[in-house]
């Protein structure tokens, strides 16, 4: 086989991005420094060998973590900074825009510079193996424990790589700083998190190991958002860039209902860290679900032109979905709807559970209706001033009730939910509080009940607006009817 056809079948971004890391001085630099602080370190332990040997525990393990502490600083300033660098100046600037000047589609963009990513990880992790296979005779430590330090953080170099394309993708200096936050407050720590639990759990078979598969369940799920957002960042305004998007978010929103609310899949996790994976999964993929639909619905366009109906399917199903999916603020929202009262109906469903579980995935469905309701706000106000943009309507109005919030404690102590959903929610809980106690008709009813039942409520509020305003749009979505040639020809069109 002719190697030139090979090279073909290549991703030319994936070729482009390795050209660039490997002539980069910091590549080669960061390379070399590894090396002399490994060499350096094992020197160090070398000296000090014989006070472990006649003690009872070694320095393998202390080894090992020095060692995976400067692999993951070498991996995060190579596959995450270098990228997200180069990634930013060519957003930034018109003429080196990969999505501008070439036929390739965003999708094959994105996935050449993430493979890329991992490729330059690669390189550094096996310039840290040789190193941490010598650290198995300072004793203390296995080759088993060794492996799972690779092993479990190739969900973390994927997350905090895309994370950096994601970043970049928007084009704008201040990229970086929000890479930076979120960061720290996410993929951080799984960098921490992953290899630890990885020894301590999952390879002695303790119960804690729900928590470490939990954690590279979450990692894969915001992996594939993030991935598919930064796919629909660098499409084509006028395309349909939000089909992708919205239909990975609803297909998650499916899956976790039919994970959740079906009798006996969650129900085999029982001790202290299974009930804690199950309440940290009931309560926090719908609300991640649904803050990345309520981003989707503000940050999306009113309209959805002439190129997007003309994809519209004939038959009604097909028209149906189309419209919900499609780039257009009210499919947008009446997704937001539909996933919304997916949960409420499984947290009805749920009063069957343990007070524990039930109460995550009814503060779950509670804190997700305030966020649609954010939503629903932040899409009419950018209606009205059609110069600021809905992303920052919705920055203004969860600043604007998360600045209440203070104002209406009337000097309780706050929980931590009652801040994140600011005074609306902290209003449900006294209004609900009040009416279990003091409404005879009600005498059923927890406060815990009517505490979720505010926020789909406020959600439902601006939501039949977007119904009516849904229908009446649903009635016009339909692919242009195509010119009849009789007219064409009346009308003096002659066809070449």
């Amino acid at each position: 086989m002719d190697i030139r056809f090979g090279d073909d079948r290549v991703n030319p971004v994936l070729i482009k991005e390795l050209r660039q890391a490997f002539h980069n001085r910091l590549m080669l630099s960061l390379s070399g420094i590894l090396l002399v602080l490994q060499f350096a370190v094992l020197v160090i332990f070398n000296l000090l060998k014989s006070e472990w040997i006649n003690s009872s525990s070694g320095g393998g393990s202390l080894f090992v973590g020095i060692d995976a502490v400067l692999m993951n600083l070498c991996i995060l300033i190579v596959c995450a900074y270098g990228p997200l660098q180069r990634f930013t100046a060519e957003r930034s600037s018109s003429e080196l825009d990969f999505a501008a000047i070439t036929l390739l589609t965003p999708f094959q963009i994105i996935f050449g510079k993430l493979v890329c990513a991992l490729v330059t990880a690669l390189l550094i992790a096996s310039l840290c193996l040789p190193f941490m296979t010598v650290a198995y005779f300072f004793r203390n430590v296995t080759l088993l424990e060794i492996a799972g330090i690779f092993i479990s953080e190739i969900v973390p170099v994927l997350l905090t790589a895309q994370l950096a394309l994601f970043c970049g993708a928007l084009g704008k200096k201040w990229g970086q700083a929000l890479f930076l936050v979120i960061f720290l407050q996410g993929a951080g720590p799984m960098f921490i998190g992953a290899p630890v639990l990885f020894n301590t759990a999952v390879l002695k078979g303790s119960s804690e190991q729900f928590l470490f598969w939990g954690m590279q369940l979450g990692g894969v799920l915001v992996f594939s958002l993030l991935f598919v957002s930064t796919t629909a960042l660098i499409t084509p305004r006028f395309a349909n860039r939000m089909f992708l998007p919205r239909l990975l978010g609803m297909v998650c929103v499916v899956l976790f209902c039919c994970i959740a609310f079906i009798p006996g899949v969650l129900r085999g996790l029982s001790g202290g860290s299974g009930q804690a994976f199950r309440e940290m999964f009931l309560f926090c993929c719908p609300v991640l679900l649904t803050v990345f639909l309520v981003l989707l619905a503000v940050c999306d366009r009113d309209e959805p032109g002439a190129r997007v109906l003309s994809q519209t399917p004939r038959h009604f199903p097909g028209r149906l979905c189309h419209f919900l999916l499609s780039s257009n603020r009210t499919g947008g929202v009446l997704c937001l709807l539909l996933a919304l009262a997916l949960f409420v109906v499984g947290a009805a469903a749920m009063r069957a559970w343990d007070a524990h579980t039930l109460w995550a995935i009814m503060a779950a469905a509670g804190v997700c209706g305030y966020l649609v309701f954010y939503g629903e706000c932040a899409v009419l106000l950018s209606r009205l001033t059609p110069k600021v943009s809905g992303w920052v309507w919705l920055l203004i109005v969860g600043a604007f009730f998360g600045a209440m919030c203070p104002l209406l404690a009337d000097g309780t102590r706050l929980k931590l939910d009652d801040i994140f959903v600011s005074p609306l929610q902290l209003t449900g809980l006294r209004v609900g509080d009040f009416a279990s106690r003091r409404a005879s008709i009600l005498p059923d009813l927890s406060p815990s009940l009517l505490r979720v039942c505010i926020g789909p409520a406020l959600a439902m509020l601006p939501g039949i607006w977007f119904l009516i305003e849904g229908c009446r749009k649903f009635r016009t979505w339909r692919a242009p009817e195509p010119i009849p040639a009789e007219k064409e020809k009346g009308e003096g069109i002659v066809k070449r």
